[in-house]
């Protein structure tokens, strides 16, 4: 049984998230590089989302890996101090 990161509820539903055009939706990193180009704009959203119907948290997963060449190579360094 799921329960929520945010509330501890487990009054959850799963699921998967996609984009309007019912393609799969991806992430795109705040701070990407203004000159940055990627085919799909960012990393694919793969995993199944888990919603809770208590406090609208939605959680999914990405390809770590990918996520972490994307940030690499096409975002700024991160600002810890935000």
């Amino acid at each position: 049984m799921s329960e929520c990161l945010r509330c501890g509820s487990r009054n959850v539903i799963t699921g998967r998230i996609v984009s309007s055009n019912q393609k799969k939706a991806v992430i795109r990193p705040d701070h990407q590089k203004f000159w940055a180009f990627s085919l799909y704009g960012g990393i694919f959203l793969d995993g199944p989302a888990v919603v809770c119907l208590e406090c609208g948290l939605v959680t999914t997963s990405c390809d770590a890996y990918a996520l972490a060449q994307f940030v690499k190579k096409k975002c700024e360094p991160r600002d810890d101090s935000e």
